[in-house]
């Protein structure tokens, strides 16, 4: 457990917390930042755990990530902001992802691409291109009582075979052409939810 510490991630360094193997880890009532080209806040590799509880992420510069998964990751009470073009507030490549309470804000919101579970509960997304990018196959999402806006894109991206239940939620598209909902494949199930 890492409790009340503050990670500067300087220079050439990739992650400022990397979970692998089977480690567990809890990173509590702490906060991390970079400014600077890429970097990774937090990285829980396949078969890992990562437990983030009021986390404050803040990272300037391109292509960084605040959170990249393909283990098990639990976010709550947090708040990750990655500023910067082709960034990233959360990558997740399989793995399972909870949000729970929290604030999610970048270039790109939450990008998903193969065999990701993830649940997105009272929080919010707010992103300039796509808040919720559900790019590969096989995932499952589940988004219940949230937020996604962008300001300039579409606001959930379904191209290929995914679920996603979208419920009790409010999401929002601004830009020329932009969508709140654009489903190419898979099945998307929405229910009580506000499309702008």
């Amino acid at each position: 457990t890492l409790d009340a510490v503050h990670i500067d991630i300087l220079d050439d360094a990739r992650d400022g917390v990397l979970v692998t193997g089977t480690a567990d880890v809890v990173l509590q009532n702490s906060s991390i930042s970079r400014v600077g080209h890429s970097g990774v806040a937090a990285t829980a590799h396949r078969g890992a755990t990562l437990a983030m509880h009021q986390v404050d992420v803040h990272l300037q510069g391109q292509s960084a990530t605040g959170v990249a998964l393909g283990g098990t990751v639990y976010l709550s009470d947090s708040r990750i902001v990655v500023q910067g073009a082709n960034s990233r507030a959360v990558d997740q490549s399989g793995g399972a992802l909870t949000v729970q309470s929290s604030e999610l804000s970048g270039d790109s919101g939450l990008s998903l691409m193969e065999n990701g579970v993830t649940v997105l509960r009272d929080s919010s997304v707010r992103s300039e291109r796509i808040a919720l990018d559900i790019n590969g196959r096989g995932n499952a999402v589940t988004v219940e009582r949230s937020t996604l806006a962008t300001s300039d894109g579409t606001a959930i991206w379904m191209p290929n075979d995914s679920l996603l239940v979208l419920r009790d939620s409010s999401v929002a598209a601004r830009g020329d052409r932009a969508l709140g909902l654009d489903v190419r494949g898979g099945h998307a199930q929405v229910v009580g939810t506000r499309l702008s």
